[in-house]
């Protein structure tokens, strides 16, 4: 039942990206069934893969509920804007859009540097924290960080 709660967030973190832009209901649909998909897939079989092969745990489900749709949104709303006609907000498209018909690709380039500054500072702080704390003998036990009676 949590996955697939998840999977209605996750629709709409998707959405999201594009939701400022002409996609409808339609659209919508389009995007947000295949972002709860990819969440639920992410929970059920990329969460565990992580955690055995790796040894990452993702206790809150970030990946799966942010990461994957989010990513999945910024594609999606680089093809909304690169498929918006002249017309669609009832005014010039460049009002909303300043890059004109560069917009998708300048979607695109924000989207992987977002990626690259979110990767770079995840990795750079677990790594700070490992050498300041030690790992805890039993993972989620809080009795070694507290004196209990």
């Amino acid at each position: 039942l949590v996955d697939i709660q998840n999977a209605t967030l996750a629709g709409g973190v998707a959405v999201g990206s594009s939701s400022d832009l002409v996609i409808g209901p339609g659209g919508a649909l389009l995007i947000g069934l295949p972002a709860g998909t990819l969440s639920t897939f992410g929970f059920v079989y990329i969460g565990p893969w992580m955690e055995k092969t790796l040894g990452l745990q993702d206790t809150c489900g970030i990946l799966n509920l942010h990461g994957l749709p989010g990513i999945l949104g910024g594609i999606t709303g680089a093809i909304a804007c690169s498929n918006a006609e002249q017309t669609a907000y009832g005014i010039d498209i460049n009002t909303y859009f300043p890059h004109g018909d560069n917009q998708a690709r300048y979607q695109i380039y924000g989207l992987l540097i977002v990626l690259g500054i979110s990767i770079s500072s995840g990795l750079l702080c677990g790594f700070i924290v490992s050498k300041i704390f030690k790992p805890p003998k039993r993972l989620f036990e809080d009795r070694e960080g507290f004196e209990v009676p």
